[in-house]
């Protein structure tokens, strides 16, 4: 059966948790940002690619939280099987315009739910390569928490306004992922969602799979 949306599993901060999401994910994220418990090198991130690589079709997201050009320069260059640079921070968006220039790779924006997100998004028109709406949190990223999804029709129509996918990414389990697929997301994305004792759960990973492949 058809999946009904890309499937993004990020946080992958060990061999063995790039491993588990590289039999199911459609997009392998990697935290490069050092304020994150799932943070990773860019070199030692290559070196698990090197030692297995990614699957025909399936791209690696390197996260980025308000980082520099030149840091983000530098991890290219440790990491050059580095698919997509994902924005995770307020990164303007001229920031991205050049990173698309210099490096040449995918952009995806993330952008945190608020009352200002469908503007936000639309500062980033024609300057980024998608975008992933996320539960706005004290802390950068894996809250575990969800927004109001009820919000995502009115985020889808921009993304279709723009011309880019829309991902969505907060609190997104095996158990409640059938829920947000009924909103019709290009993408979602998980971290502790699929994870048990701090590392990706096969067993979770497995669930999820099973639901987002599920028709019903």
């Amino acid at each position: 059966m058809t999946r009904q949306a890309l499937l993004k599993c990020c946080g992958n901060r060990s061999y063995e948790d790039y491993t588990k999401s590289r039999d199911v994910a459609d997009w392998l994220g990697f935290i490069f940002f050092e304020g994150s418990k799932r943070y990773v090198k860019p070199a030692i991130v290559q070196q698990w690619l090197n030692e297995t690589p990614l699957k025909e079709q399936q791209l690696a997201v390197g996260v980025f939280v308000n980082a520099t050009i030149e840091d983000i320069q530098r991890a290219a260059t440790e990491f050059p099987n580095m698919n997509v640079i994902q924005l995770h921070g307020n990164e303007a968006p001229e920031m991205a315009v050049e990173l698309k220039a210099t490096l040449n790779k995918t952009i995806l924006k993330a952008i945190h739910h608020s009352d200002e997100g469908l503007a936000m998004m639309r500062s980033y028109a024609q300057k980024v390569d998608g975008f992933l709406i996320d539960t706005k949190s004290p802390q950068w990223g894996g809250s575990g928490l969800s927004f109001d999804w009820a919000s995502i029709p009115a985020y889808q129509a921009v993304a279709r306004e723009l011309g880019v996918p829309l991902f969505v990414a907060g609190g997104v389990t095996p158990d409640n992922v059938k829920e947000l697929l009924r909103y019709h997301p290009d993408g979602i994305d998980l971290a502790s969602g699929i994870e048990e004792n701090g590392a990706k759960s096969e067993q979770k990973i497995k669930h999820l799979e099973a639901m987002m492949n599920d028709g019903t």
